[in-house]
This record gives structure tokens, sequence and C-alpha cells, in this order.
């Protein structure tokens, strides 16, 4: 059995790459929560014209909507967003999943009410050309 003593240059080296690995749980940290924090953006058709709003998603809340057909209710409950009640006859928008991710959706589409989930500050493009 061949036994080995740990030198100076081994020492060195494992320091640097735990820095290295500290340095980058830091850095992916810091750029996580730079990113902005996550709003609601909620679209409404209703009488020929169409309105958005912009909600915090960290702050609980209830929101009347004015749609197409009347009010839809959007709750915002523990960092969720969903349809609570909707004017539209199947009622399909309150069955649809909680939206909490970035970049998720949800539609009351008789009612002409659209919601979903956006970072703060993040650049949404729907094309580009050159």
């Amino acid at each position: 059995m061949i036994s080995r003593k740990l030198k100076v240059f081994d020492f060195v080296s494992l320091a640097i790459c735990l820095s290295f690995v500290a340095f980058s749980f830091v850095f992916l940290k810091k750029n996580k929560t730079a990113n902005g924090r996550d709003l609601l953006v909620i679209s409404a058709e209703s009488g020929g014209k169409k309105d958005s709003y912009i909600y915090p998603l960290n702050e609980d809340g209830l929101y009347k909507i004015q749609g197409i057909l009347g009010i839809s209710l959007i709750q915002v409950e523990g960092g969720k967003a969903f349809f609570a009640d909707s004017p539209c006859p199947n009622k399909i928008c309150t069955a649809s999943a909680r939206i909490s991710q970035d970049g998720q959706w949800a539609a009351c589409l008789p009612n002409g009410v659209f919601i979903k989930i956006e970072k703060e500050g993040k650049k949404n493009f729907d094309g580009i050309a050159e």
C-alpha cells in the first residue's frame, strides 16, 4: 500500500476549488434575487377597450376585473394567482391550475380576461427583426 502525504500545492489547489464553488453559489443566489419580483399581469377586454393591471404576486388580494360578460374575481393567495369566480357559463377558468411561475398563464376566454406571471424588469418581446 502506497501512502502519500499532502503537500502545500495540494492544499492551495483544494482552497482555490472550494473558493470557486462558494463564489458560484453566492453569484447564482444574487442573480436569482436580482431578476426582480414576480408580478401578476391582468389583461381584460370590455366595452371595446382593453385594460391592463399589474399587482405584486407576494401580496394576497382579491381583484374585481370587468370583462365582456361581467366581473371576474382574481385571487392572489400564498404567491399563487387563480380565478376565484367568473360570469362565464362553464366556469372552466375557475377549475384551472393556480399560477405562480414566470411565464405561466390562465384565461377566461368568454369574459376576455387573461392573467399571467412576469418577472419585474423582464423585457418581453413579441419578435425581433433586423
